[in-house]
């Protein structure tokens, strides 16, 4: 079924017409953004304190070393596959209220065990995957490798080359696949991948503006708070080297990193909801779905 191709301020205004009255008005999806927000913040805590405290590999994660890289790239993967899980209900309930008009009317986490969720959360952490395969895992090798060769420079070029690779071939795919995930939601895509490319082709920056325009407003606020918290981080204070770990662990214990992520938790879950409800309208224009008064 062809549709038309979707025009960028028009997606960016139907977006926040919708953001305005999402919450507010529906009690259920209120429910659902709480849940998201709660639950994937506590996962974040828990990951934290469970799982690199007890098992005592504070001075691996700090170490630039190969051991120290694969100690951050596990803790990288169990994260985002956390947040990515417990925020699926969430988006996919957007989707379906922007194209449907359908509130959310199974139980939060019940709906996570459903195969729409768990076909949603592959092509979600396939994108992730990718971005952690090409940024962070040739890091974990190559930088402590060159560090150990005192050279400084080159392994900070090499970090810098690989953000950026990592960053913008993760970008391309992204948008190419971003009408996918509302064909999941509507349990209308067998093949998500070939979906998402089929439905993306000529229309890649349409895509990519509407996403950023309407990120913005919460985009802004969310590297804010991450730049206050790299601020706190790089002015640790500690006597001796040996403490710098101990110091570290402190901080990520202290009330205001426990606030700083439920900050974080809610405003990756807000731009989350924004950019389903972009995508959501723009697989509206390009299916020529019947449009559906949601909100």
């Amino acid at each position: 079924m062809g549709g038309t191709k979707p025009r960028v301020f028009a997606t960016v205004g139907a977006t926040f017409r919708d953001i305005f009255g999402l919450l507010p008005r529906d009690g259920a999806l209120l429910r659902y953004f709480a849940y998201g927000t709660v639950s994937t913040w506590i996962a974040r805590l828990l990951l934290l304190q469970l799982f690199l405290r007890p098992a005592g590999l504070g001075p691996q994660v700090a170490a630039i070393t190969i051991a120290g890289g694969l100690t951050r790239l596990i803790w990288s993967v169990l994260g985002e596959a956390a947040a990515l899980g417990l925020l699926t209900p969430l988006v996919v309930a957007v989707h379906r209220k922007v194209l449907l008009g359908e509130s959310p009317f199974q139980g939060y986490f019940a709906s996570l065990a459903g195969p729409r969720a768990r076909t949603f959360f592959t092509a979600a952490f396939t994108i992730t995957a990718l971005y952690l395969g090409l940024m962070r895992f040739p890091r974990v090798v190559i930088v402590p490798l060159l560090r150990s060769n005192d050279l400084v420079i080159a392994s900070a070029l090499v970090s810098i080359g690989l953000i950026l690779i990592g960053g913008i071939v993760t970008l391309v795919i992204g948008i190419r696949l971003a009408p996918a995930f509302p064909a999941i939601a509507l349990g209308r895509s067998r093949s998500w991948l070939a979906s998402g490319f089929t439905l993306s082709r000529g229309v890649w920056w349409r895509i990519f503006w509407p996403l950023v325009i309407a990120g913005l407003p919460v985009g802004i606020p969310l590297v804010l708070v991450w730049i206050v918290w790299f601020y706190g981080l790089m002015n640790v204070t500690y006597d001796d080297p040996s403490q710098l770990s101990a110091a570290v662990f402190e901080l990520l214990s202290s009330p205001g990193f426990v606030i700083f992520q439920l900050a974080t938790s809610a405003l990756q879950a807000l731009l989350l909801v924004i950019w389903a409800d972009v995508v959501s309208h723009i697989y509206r224009a390009l299916m020529h779905f019947d449009a559906v008064e949601a909100f």
